[in-house]
C-alpha cells in the first residue's frame, strides 16, 4: 500500500498533475495525471493507494490520453463516426475504451454524421463546386448514412447544379480546340459527369454554352485532321482513298456536310 505525499501542477501543460507516493520509507514520484481522472478517483495527499487502484488509474490516464488525441483530432475539422473509429483504432486501446470514447463524443454532439454530411455539401458545392453525385460517393467514403447523404444533398438546388456545370463546361471546352463540335460536346457530357453531375444536367448545361463562336476553330480541326488522314490513307487511290478519309473524319465528330465540302475543295485544289 502505498500513500499519496505530494500533487504538483504540471509546469508546461494546464490540467496535468504529478502525483508523488511515499512507499518503503522514501518519496517517489508515480505518475501523471490529466485533471478527470484525479478527480474521478478523488485523489489528494494522503489517499492510500493498493496496486489495484494504481493499476485502475493508470488505465483510465491512458484512457483520458486517447480522448483529448481524439478532441485534438476534432479541432482541425469536423469528422464522421468512421474517420474517428478508424483513427481511435489506431491508438492502440482496447476496443472497449474505443466504443466508451466515440460513445462519450456522441453525448457531447462532437460526433455527428448528419451534421458532417450538412456541412460537407455546403462546402463542396461552394468552393469547389463539384456535382452532387460525386459529393454522394465521397461521403459514403466517409462511412455517413445514405439518408443522411440525401438530406443534406437537399441544400444542392437544381439551379445551382445547373449554374455550375454551365461554368465548368464553360471553362473545359477551350481544351477541346482541336475537336469537332459534335465530339466536344460528347467530351464535355462525359466531363461534367465525372465532376459528379448527371446526365440531364450535363446536356442542358450544354444548351447554355455557345458553341457558334466555335465554327471557324472546327473548321481549323477538320482541316488538321483531314490533312492527317490524307497523309494517312496516301497508298489508296480515288474513290476508295475519299472513303477512307471520310470515314475517318466522321469518326471524329465531324458533319457530312463539313466533311464534304472540304473533301470537293481538297479535289478542286488538287486538280489545278
Amino acid at each position: 500500500m502505498a500513500t499519496i505525499s505530494k500533487i504538483t501542477l504540471h509546469k508546461k501543460r494546464k490540467g496535468r498533475y504529478h502525483i508523488y507516493i511515499q512507499q518503503d520509507g522514501s518519496e517517489q514520484y508515480a505518475f501523471t495525471l490529466n485533471e478527470d481522472v484525479l478527480v474521478k478517483h478523488a485523489l489528494q495527499k494522503g489517499s492510500s493507494l493498493s496496486q489495484e487502484q494504481m493499476i485502475a488509474i493508470k488505465k483510465d490516464e491512458e484512457k483520458s490520453k486517447a480522448f483529448n488525441r481524439a478532441l485534438h483530432y476534432l479541432s482541425y475539422r469536423m469528422r464522421t463516426v468512421k474517420e474517428m473509429n478508424g483513427y481511435l483504432y489506431d491508438q492502440e486501446i482496447t476496443d472497449e475504451e474505443k466504443d466508451e470514447i466515440l460513445q462519450r463524443l456522441l453525448e457531447m454532439n462532437l460526433l455527428d454524421d448528419a451534421a458532417f454530411a450538412e456541412s460537407y455539401v455546403r462546402t463542396k458545392k461552394n468552393t469547389q463546386k463539384k456535382g452532387p453525385l460525386k459529393i454522394s460517393v465521397e461521403l459514403k467514403e466517409k462511412g455517413v448514412a445514405e439518408k443522411a447523404i440525401q438530406g443534406a444533398l437537399k441544400q444542392y438546388t437544381d439551379g445551382e447544379q445547373l449554374e455550375h456545370a454551365i461554368e465548368w463546361g464553360e471553362k473545359k471546352q477551350r481544351s477541346y480546340k482541336s475537336d469537332s463540335i459534335q465530339k466536344k460536346k460528347q467530351k464535355l457530357i462525359q466531363f461534367l459527369m465525372q465532376k459528379g453531375f448527371s446526365q440531364s444536367v450535363a446536356v442542358e448545361a450544354l444548351k447554355e454554352i455557345n458553341f457558334e463562336a466555335d465554327e471557324s476553330e472546327e473548321l481549323a480541326a477538320l482541316t488538321k485532321h483531314a490533312e492527317k488522314a490524307v497523309r494517312k490513307y496516301d497508298k489508296f487511290d480515288g474513290w476508295e482513298k475519299e472513303r477512307r478519309i471520310k470515314q475517318y473524319l466522321y469518326g471524329k465528330g465531324f458533319p457530312f456536310e463539313k466533311i464534304d465540302q472540304w473533301i470537293n475543295d481538297w479535289n478542286d485544289e488538287d486538280s489545278k
